[in-house]
């Protein structure tokens, strides 16, 4: 075999090795016949909905809640409209992690979604 032969098929023996793996992905059971995405959120839905959850004690006096945060705002350099658009610009069809959530499940969370990320990343600047 030449030279130029055997790098090739040595090419293709790790491009169909690379191919084998298997990866990670979301199937339905076969039965089903509704959209992944929507079997998931179901999923979700039934797994968030509080069911599982213990019930505590009620406090005898509830905690005091201030107006304004314990920290001041204008500091931290994330805005709603900067989240808005970084979760509005990632790639279609493609999970960015190994979570599977693609662009497509969370835009219709945005108006959900924005405030509670916008809180969580103010909080971890203020206590970075």
């Amino acid at each position: 075999m030449a030279t130029g032969e055997y790098t090739k098929a040595i090419a293709r023996f790790s491009r169909i090795r690379k191919n084998r793996t298997i990866k990670p992905s979301f199937s339905p059971e076969p039965g089903i016949n509704r959209a992944p995405a929507d079997v998931m959120a179901d999923h979700l839905k039934s797994i968030f909905a509080g069911q599982l959850l213990t019930s505590t004690p009620d406090l005898d006096s509830p905690p005091t809640l201030t107006s304004s945060p314990p920290f001041d705002l204008d500091l931290c350099p994330f805005s709603s409209d900067q989240i808005h658009e970084t979760l509005k610009q990632l790639p279609r069809k493609k999970a960015p992690s190994v979570d599977h959530i693609q662009r497509e499940m969370l835009l219709p969370l945005l108006p959900m979604l924005v405030p509670q990320l916008l809180h969580l990343f103010r909080v971890c600047w203020q206590w970075s």
